[in-house]
Order: structure tokens, then C-alpha cells, then sequence
């Protein structure tokens, strides 16, 4: 055959139809053996190299996105090489445009980029992605499931914001939760997450006291609700704001000043403190800090519990506590001389 000849053969093909452009065969999933030849010692070795393909786990997905997104993350793939070889994540093959969704190095699927997502139209995609590791490959199936936005209850607000005063009941009703549901189905409402230990929410939105509140232990409470319609859910911030209502208890003076004789042993009387409490509570009394030997009594009064030195000025601090506020004063106890000889 002359070179001609050759060359025009080789242009047709063996069917004489020419060579054909399409997409790049599947390769089969298959384990790689490459030979390679080792001299040791004057001695010729044949070692095998294997390679194992990618695996994803799992190998099939579902995710759900609501229509007329775009350009949002759909959901994340797992896929991992038994040799540590960097694999290649695209996606191979699908029901949607080239390009309308991407795929990153960690797995995470982005879309849709050039058509949104119509629920009327379609209520679910399916996407082949392939992990390559440059020898052998594996493919995932992830299934995207469209859901309709006219459908999905929404919340009249966000946040939803209260004020509940620090000495409500239990029980007391804080607020309502409010949300719209295109389906009418009926709407059940739930705390999703924070800080709502003091507070109940029942499946019809209404938030009660469930403990005692105290503004100085906790002045703000901030938790999410979700509401749901059977088939989709809603989210929204809650504040919840305590109000101080809780006054200290008062002292009849703003100080006291007592006396005591020079020979003044244990167990005498010096004097009595005397405080009210705003809301009607009952009044214990504590020395919180004392450079002498005293104790106060429930009612207020304060005894000795060892001799005291003559010609000595102690000074008291005395706390009442009413169960819902503090409050203290100064107590300032003067000791007579002894007579001089």
C-alpha cells in the first residue's frame, strides 16, 4: 500500500465514517496494576502496584431546596481515597443545564447558577457526580428535591420581642407566636434552640412563665421557635426582656451607732437593726463583716459572744435579705474606758 493510501485509509476509519467527537468514556471502576522493574543484587524483580479507586459514602444523596433559589449550597458529599491520592470532584452528568450546579474540592454542591429551580415545572433534579483520582474513579447519585415556596408557613415577624416583669407568676402569659400557613392545615409551634428554661411554649404559639424570674440573675432570654405545617418548617428569634420590679429591702437608719460598757461580757444585748421589705417578704439578718465578737439575732438584734475590750470602736457591716433583694448598712459600737486607779 502506498503511503497515500495509507494516510486516506487512516483518515476514514475502518467504517469509513471518520473519527467522532463525544464525551470521554466511563472508565470501569476497577482496581489499577501498574508493573514496574527493580534490580537488587544483580537480581531482576517484577513488584505490582495496586491503586484503589475513590469511594464515596454513602453513594446516593437526597436534598431539599425551595424554589426560585439560586446560587445556593445544596449539600455536601463525602468521598475519600484508600491511597490518599487527591481526588477530583465534578459534576459528570444530570437533568439540568452544564454549569448550573458546581461542585468544590471538599464536596460541597452549589446552585442553581444559571436556572432556577421551578417547582411547578420540576420537583426534583438528579446529578451524577465523579470523583477521579487520576487512575480510577466513583460516582455518586444525588437526588434534589424541590420544594414549593408558596407552600412553607412563615412567622409575621423576626424576632418576636416580650417584656415580662420579674415578678410574674408562673403561669403568667408572656406573649403569642404568629405565623401564616398557605397551606391551612394547621401550624404547630416548638422551641428550636438558646435559652428558654424559664419559659414554655405550646404547640399553639403561647409562651408562659414556667419558673420564678429575678432581674439580677437573668435580665434577658433569647431562643428560636419553629413552626410547622405538616410538610415545612419556619424559624424565628424570640427576646424575651425582665423588667426589675424587686426594690431592696430599707433600713430604718442609714447607720447605727451603739454603746457598751467597759465590762460588757458574752451573750449581752448592744442594740437592734430594723429594715422592711417592699415586697412583703420575710427579713433575715447576716453580719457579713465584723472586726469584733458579735451575732445578730432573726429580728435584728445583736448580741455579744465574747468580752469586749474596753475603750474599743467596732465596726459592723449587716445584710437584710427579703428572699428577693439585698441591702446592708454599717454598724459602728463603741466601748466604754475602764475607771483609772
Amino acid at each position: 500500500m502506498l503511503l497515500g493510501e495509507w494516510l486516506r485509509a487512516l483518515s476514514n476509519g475502518a467504517s469509513g465514517t471518520g473519527f467522532r467527537r463525544g464525551r470521554r468514556p466511563r472508565r470501569r471502576r476497577r482496581p489499577y496494576y501498574r508493573g514496574r522493574i527493580e534490580t537488587l543484587e544483580n537480581r531482576t524483580l517484577l513488584s505490582e502496584v495496586v491503586n484503589s479507586p475513590p469511594v464515596f459514602n454513602p453513594d446516593t444523596y437526597t436534598f431539599q431546596v425551595q424554589e426560585n433559589t439560586t446560587g445556593a449550597v445544596i449539600g455536601t458529599v463525602s468521598v475519600s481515597d484508600p491511597d490518599g491520592d487527591y481526588v477530583n470532584l465534578i459534576v459528570y452528568d444530570g437533568d439540568t443545564p452544564l454549569g448550573n450546579f458546581l461542585i468544590d474540592d471538599n464536596g460541597t454542591i452549589t446552585g442553581p447558577h444559571i436556572v432556577a429551580f421551578d417547582y411547578e415545572a420540576q420537583q426534583t433534579h438528579t446529578l451524577i457526580i465523579q470523583g477521579d483520582d487520576g487512575v480510577s474513579f466513583d460516582e455518586a447519585t444525588v437526588t434534589i428535591q424541590i420544594t414549593d415556596q408558596d407552600d412553607v408557613p412563615q412567622f409575621t415577624q423576626d424576632p418576636f420581642t416580650f417584656d415580662i416583669g420579674e415578678s410574674a407568676a408562673v403561669g403568667t402569659v408572656v406573649g403569642t407566636l404568629t405565623a401564616t400557613d398557605p397551606l391551612n392545615t394547621g401550624l404547630t409551634y416548638s422551641v428550636y434552640s438558646g435559652d428558654a428554661s424559664d419559659f414554655d411554649v405550646s404547640v399553639d404559639g403561647v409562651i408562659t412563665v414556667k419558673n420564678p424570674l429575678n432581674y439580677l440573675l437573668q435580665s434577658q432570654y433569647t431562643f428560636t421557635v419553629d413552626v410547622d405545617n405538616g410538610l415545612h418548617l419556619d424559624n424565628a428569634t424570640v427576646i424575651i426582656n425582665v423588667i426589675e420590679e424587686y426594690q431592696p429591702p430599707q433600713f430604718d437608719s442609714d447607720s447605727y451607732y451603739f454603746t457598751a460598757s467597759e465590762n460588757t461580757g458574752a451573750g449581752v444585748y448592744i442594740g437592734t437593726v430594723t429594715a422592711t421589705s417592699p415586697q412583703n417578704g420575710t427579713i433575715t439578718y447576716v453580719i457579713s463583716s465584723s472586726d469584733g465578737p458579735f451575732e445578730i439575732r432573726d429580728n435584728g438584734d445583736i448580741y455579744t459572744t465574747a468580752a469586749l475590750e474596753p475603750g474599743m470602736t467596732y465596726i459592723l457591716t449587716v445584710v437584710a435579705d427579703d428572699g428577693f433583694r439585698t441591702n446592708s448598712v454599717d454598724v459602728q459600737i463603741d466601748v466604754a474606758w475602764g475607771p483609772e486607779w
